[in-house]
């Protein structure tokens, strides 16, 4: 991703210019961790340790970061937007283990495309939803009663400007009230709530999600099922695409993604068009227009990388 025809991303940064949201349970199984490097420790309590975004329910992303994060224009380039659990010396992730859903669904490029990314779109939304309802699910494990609950709700609700503790100023009253008895105790607090989330068996935790996530969890299955098991599709469209390059022995293109380019033979390229419509009679087009056969796993990556698409969606 740092070298053409891509190149999107700086080497040093690589795609870690990003703020993960880490919910409460995960953040206490760092902290409880005795394989944890003290570096990663360490940028776990820094975090603790500033305050901003850092309530019962996690270390979450600040109203600052929000408002200047652009993933088009400042994704793996902005050294300012660098992740705080991001390992320079080896570039690598502090909180590779305990990273939450977001980080752990996100690649540059997929298995099989375009299929690829909405299996991991959907597995990315199933475990947001699992990191919602379970920070939730151990607050009230471990004691928090309606004050405390009706404090972090109202803060949540808030979400204005940045305030004025993201920016070097006093700490924010409202997120302070959130943590009740636990104000001093955020360790303490987070190493409980992973306690009482990791024992959960995948059963506990469709109930404990209710229809949302289980919802999410079918969605995901069906794009599983999408991955692993091909059909093509009764008739193929042809989608937009950007053109990279082009040379006598291969013209590489962008659909779905502008990270997950394909190459194709020229000839195969100028014959796309024999390629749209019922895939029924799709060869026969192919060899009419080119005078050769058309490799079932060139069409397959066509499909795959958004070059076509189904009628259907």
């Amino acid at each position: 991703m740092c070298e053409p025809p891509t190149q999107r991303y700086r080497p040093d940064i690589k795609c870690c210019s990003y703020l993960p949201d880490l919910p409460n349970f995960l953040v206490g199984a760092q902290l409880a961790d005795a394989r944890a490097e003290p570096v990663a420790l360490a940028s776990i309590r820094r975090r603790i340790a500033a305050g901003a975004g850092v309530t019962p329910l996690g270390l979450g992303r600040t109203r600052l970061f929000d408002s200047i994060y652009d993933p088009s224009e400042s994704f793996g380039r902005a050294p300012g937007l660098l992740c705080p659990h991001f390992v320079a010396h080896d570039m690598s992730c502090g909180v590779w283990r305990y990273r939450n859903g977001v980080c752990a669904t996100w690649f540059c490029r997929h298995d099989r495309g375009v299929v690829g990314l909405r299996l991991w779109e959907s597995v990315r939304s199933l475990l947001t939803l699992v990191e919602e309802s379970l920070a939730t699910y151990a607050l009230l494990e471990v004691g928090f009663e309606g004050p405390e609950l009706a404090a972090l709700a109202a803060w949540r609700a808030t979400r204005g400007p940045p305030a004025a503790e993201e920016l070097g100023g006093a700490p924010d009253p409202a997120r302070l009230a959130t943590w009740g008895a636990w104000s001093g105790k955020e360790e303490a607090l987070y190493r409980a709530c992973a306690a009482a989330v990791y024992p959960l068996p995948w059963a506990e935790v469709l109930r404990i999600g209710g229809a949302p996530v289980a919802a999410a969890h079918r969605v995901a299955c069906f794009r599983w099922r999408e991955l692993v098991y091909r059909e093509l599709p009764a008739v193929l469209l042809g989608a937009p695409v950007e053109v990279l390059s082009r040379s006598a022995e291969a013209v590489v293109l962008v659909a779905y993604s502008p990270s997950d380019p394909v190459e194709v033979a020229p000839r195969v390229y100028d014959a796309i068009h024999a390629l749209v419509g019922p895939t029924a009679s799709l060869f026969d087009r192919f060899e009419a227009a080119t005078g050769e056969s058309l490799p079932k796993d060139t069409l397959w990556r066509l499909i795959d990388a958004g070059v076509l698409v189904a009628e259907d969606g």
